[in-house]
């Protein structure tokens, strides 16, 4: 099973959810393909100096597997609120010049308003990743979607976009194949920045599939020194090798009523506006840590190196990276690097124990004593532009 197959998963979930079944059932789903999955590869070699892979497994819920070319630096992690998830992936070339990934750790699952009941409409107001929205076509969302995930880079600017056919239809296939309603748009995004004032090319492609009542996208990319193109057959090779772990599409069902007690709780919690954001962002960011722990403790010593290096040192692409999987870099006093979930605007660092703290602007050693924890602690760590 392939990570958009785990769409329709989540909306098989959803679905059941909120249409009043007492326990939500995960349905098969469909052998949908990513939006890159239509690309031709060649054979033995995908792409310049690659013909090597070897399979990393998400450390976070061990949910999916992913072949990744061999000596680069890897990553695969499962981000999730509550009963949504997302798969993501990162590879970044042996000399740093190219990064390839899959997925996006935050893009909202859509409800259209026209069905959008009492249920759905609380779902959405405790779950960040749930969003009430018309459906919008790939070339409307997507060109808004790379500007505001990469417009901060040093010369960004979107070049090209165009519709993507051979991806829709492929989608369109397979949901017709498997006697399912609704349809896709697709296209490519191409756009140029610089980094350590090279000139960097880069492409997002994306997918916008629809069903009766709800949307999603799939978004899959790569950053390079060279021509982007010509990385999309590597791209989808590597798509084309995730695969689920039966045994946690299996857990999905019985985690799947734990899951809402969560959110009614949190929604009891939630009473003004304030409280909700601060809620989200704290959550959040506990999430990233947990996150974080797994893919260390189950990384390579050379991954590892290479993060801490980046962090320390500005390594290229160290940017972009940290805009694909939204955290910042974070240096302490005492030169402590940290990669900390981006939703905060300052941070403090755990000096025993390396976890962090944060808030908005007017953060500070009293709100670190008002949450019981001791200041003397902690260090505040700076963001690295």
């Amino acid at each position: 099973m392939k990570r958009s197959a785990l769409s329709a998963i989540m909306i098989s979930t959803l679905a059941l959810t909120f249409t009043g079944c007492a326990s939500a059932k995960v349905a098969n789903a469909i052998e949908a393909p990513s939006p890159v999955d239509s690309v031709q590869t060649t054979s033995p070699q995908t792409s310049p100096n690659v013909s090597e892979f070897v399979t990393i497994e998400d450390p976070v819920e061990k949910c999916f597997t992913v072949e990744l070319p061999k000596g680069w630096f890897n990553r695969a992690y499962t981000s999730r609120a509550f009963d949504v998830h997302r798969q993501v992936v990162t590879s970044v070339s042996p000399n740093e010049d190219t990064v390839l990934y899959l997925g996006d750790p935050n893009i909202p699952q859509y409800w259209t308003p026209e069905f959008a009941h009492d249920m759905i409409r609380e779902w959405a107001r405790v779950n960040p990743m749930v969003k009430i929205e018309p459906f919008q076509e790939a070339k409307t969302y997507l060109p808004a979607y790379v500007k505001r995930k990469f417009g901060s880079l040093e010369g960004f600017e979107i070049t090209k976009t165009e519709d993507n056919q051979q991806a829709a239809q492929s989608y369109q296939r397979a949901l017709a194949q498997n006697d399912m309603q609704g349809g896709a748009t697709a296209a490519n995004v191409h756009f140029r920045y610089k980094d350590h004032g090279k000139q960097m090319s880069a492409m997002v492609v994306g997918l916008a599939a629809y069903s009766p009542g709800f949307w999603i996208v799939d978004v899959n990319g790569l950053s390079t020194t060279g021509n982007a193109e010509d990385y999309l057959p590597l791209l989808a090779r590597i798509s084309r090798t995730m695969k689920t772990n039966p045994a946690w599409t299996q857990r999905q069902q019985q985690l799947h009523e734990q899951r809402m007690a969560q959110i009614a709780d949190f929604g009891r919690q939630m009473t003004a506006q304030h409280n909700r954001n601060m809620q989200a962002i704290q959550l959040s960011a506990q999430r990233h840590q947990t996150r974080m722990e797994a893919i260390w403790a189950a990384g390579e010593a050379s991954n590892r190196a290479y993060y801490e290096r980046s962090a320390a040192s500005d390594a290229q692409h160290s940017r972009f990276l940290n805009y694909i999987n939204d955290e910042h870099t974070v240096v302490g006093s005492s030169g402590a690097v940290r990669q900390v979930d981006n939703s905060y605007q300052r941070y403090w660092i755990n000096r025993n124990n390396n976890s962090y703290v944060g808030g908005d602007i007017n953060f500070d050693d009293r709100s670190i004593r008002a949450m019981g924890l001791n200041p003397d602690d902690y260090e505040e760590a700076r963001i690295r532009r």
